[in-house]
């Protein structure tokens, strides 16, 4: 989906580079498992890139309603910042870069002006089993401090589900929608999908994120190690007494 950009774009178009859009624990892993395993496509983790963009269109005193003035040579500047961090870690010459950074979908509207032409691919989880999930992960208690209170993550999923749809629509960003227990249901017509939108065609591998041999640094790495399964599906069940009429 693309919708009509509220201004215009501060840096020429990039080519080959997808962003993942959602929360952690939302099956954000396991999407780029998949995609890695594609031969044009290369996993890049949680790179801090987009956070360092955001920081610096802050500085250049354009965040948020500034974008549409800031200078282009300040964007182009900033484009060459992210680009140049991500080429050291290209596997071969694959054209695709996909970076999950997490945070992501809090500069959006600095995507939009600086890296235009960026795929975002927006993954969303049922925000109970995401909950759960957060809540017995071991985040930085300072750095995600919101993670150890269900209340907290309910306003801060229900913040980013009400936002990045429209976002993403408003600012003309290229972009697929996913639904984690679709993709585990049909992870072969998410593949073409999600590989359409990149221009790729589709390669059996990457439905066996199982296989793929690369370093996994974040909280999902056992379970990618795993075939394509369910067994996170409904897990906020074991807790439902925790989960009033609010979550629904």
């Amino acid at each position: 989906a693309r919708g009509k950009p509220w201004f215009t774009p501060r840096a020429p178009a990039v080519n080959g580079v997808a962003l993942v859009v959602g929360m952690p624990r939302s099956g954000t892993t396991l999407l780029e498992q998949m995609l890695d395993r594609h031969s044009a496509v290369t996993g890049i983790g949680e790179y801090d890139g987009i956070n360092t963009l955001g920081t610096a269109v802050i500085s250049a005193g354009a965040w948020p309603t500034g974008l549409a003035m800031l200078p282009t040579d300040e964007a182009l500047a900033m484009q060459q910042t992210y680009l140049s961090g991500i080429a050291s870690m290209r596997r071969g010459n694959t054209p695709w870069m996909f970076d999950k950074s997490l945070n992501t979908w809090h500069w959006l509207p600095a995507v939009a002006a600086v890296m235009p032409g960026a795929v975002c691919f927006h993954i969303m989880r049922e925000p109970r089993d995401t909950a759960v999930s957060l809540f017995l992960s071991n985040f930085h208690p300072k750095n995600v401090g919101w993670t150890s209170s269900l209340e907290s993550i309910r306003r801060i999923i229900a913040t980013e589900r009400a936002l990045v749809p429209q976002a993403l629509q408003a600012l003309g960003i290229p972009h697929e929608s996913i639904v984690y227990e679709e993709l585990v249901a049909d992870p072969r017509s998410h593949m073409e999908r999600c590989l359409k939108r990149m221009g790729l065609a589709m390669e059996e591998t990457v439905l066996a994120p199982e296989a793929n041999a690369r370093t996994v640094l974040t909280l999902s790495h056992e379970q990618v190690r795993k075939p394509i399964n369910r067994s996170s599906i409904g897990r906020w069940k074991n807790y439902e007494w925790a989960f009033g009429a609010e979550w629904d």
